[in-house]
């Protein structure tokens, strides 16, 4: 019998179902959750220490974890492209990267509450909303170095004001 069959009965969105007891999985005795996704799919957790609503609190922790580390990795900054070992200058690019990483979901939730990021055939974001902050991040940022460059000539300077 497959394993999800256990779970047929999850028919609601965020319906949760929780064994209480092991079940015998492939000769490991785990502890089984579900839970009905929004997007209708059954998302199947399995533990041999955690059970219950517990099993699914950790992996939407570890979920969330992995999610933080996709980002500073290649759906974001691409942190390894560094190849940076001196441990005083990590913990500065790190801090640096939380503060950014911070403002870019909040950039990128706002931007997605101004125009909504459009959906693809299986209702998942086409774009992860960190993702569209940090473009618009970007491009303040590149917007605000060519204005510092362009203001760094006196004569721009003078010429700016004479025009406004």
């Amino acid at each position: 019998m497959h394993i999800s069959r256990c779970f047929d009965d999850l028919k609601k969105i965020n319906e949760i179902k929780c064994f209480k007891n092991r079940k015998t999985i492939y000769g490991n005795k785990v502890y089984l959750s579900g839970v009905r996704l929004p997007d209708k799919t059954l998302l199947i957790v399995a533990s041999n220490t955690f059970q219950g609503a517990d099993l699914l609190d950790k992996y939407r922790q570890r979920w969330q974890i992995e999610m933080l580390f996709s980002c500073l990795k290649k759906r974001g900054f691409d942190l390894e492209a560094t190849h940076m070992t001196d441990p005083v200058k990590m913990e500065k690019l790190f801090a640096i990267l939380a503060v950014t990483l911070a403002w870019a979901y909040v950039i990128g939730r706002w931007q997605h509450a101004v125009n909504p990021i459009k959906p693809k055939s299986h209702e998942r974001l086409s774009q992860s909303i960190f993702r569209v902050g940090l473009e618009q991040l970007a491009k303040a940022a590149m917007l605000m170095m060519a204005t510092l460059d362009y203001f760094s000539n006196p004569k721009q300077v003078v010429r700016f004001f004479v025009v406004y």
